[in-house]
């Protein structure tokens, strides 16, 4: 990994990209979601779509494994989250914080879990939660829950 920890960002660009393509085939868009309206949708689905997905959704778990094993065990990397920007239980609770702030702080908590929708009340998601609190924690949980 190069100093300034560019690779990684490289390849989240890239997959970013493939997300905005499906976006922008839908509703035309790319960066704000049109496609649901009043009374329904835009237009139907392009052909293809929901296989394009698929195969991106398949492929992307080991784009995260790639990056993962660029950045996890890596020492200038441990140096720039290890023990940085620590926050406690209590004061992620105590400043409102939600999601990876709030998981990484030690606290279990996920939406999913807390107020399910649609087939979220079908499932019982993992709910990785961290013990330092620090930005290292939330990085490594946030790998955790793109698994979830």
């Amino acid at each position: 990994m190069d100093v300034g920890a560019s690779t990684p960002f490289l390849w989240a660009s890239e997959e970013r990209e493939k997300l905005l393509e499906f976006h922008e085939r839908v509703p035309g868009a790319r960066m704000h979601a049109s496609f649901i309206r009043p009374g329904g949708v835009a237009q139907d689905q392009p052909l293809g779509l929901c296989r394009d997905i698929d195969s991106f959704t398949q492929q992307f778990a080991s784009r995260i494994d790639e990056s993962e094993e660029m950045l996890t065990g890596n020492r200038i990397w441990k140096q720039r989250l290890v023990d940085i920007g620590t926050v406690t239980a209590q004061q992620a609770k105590d400043w409102g914080f939600s999601g990876v702030m709030l998981r990484g702080s030690g606290v279990c908590w996920d939406s999913r879990r807390a107020a399910p929708y649609d087939v979220h009340d079908q499932s019982d998601p993992d709910v990785p939660v961290g013990t330092r609190g620090d930005r290292y924690d939330r990085y490594w949980k946030t790998f955790e829950y793109a698994r979830s």
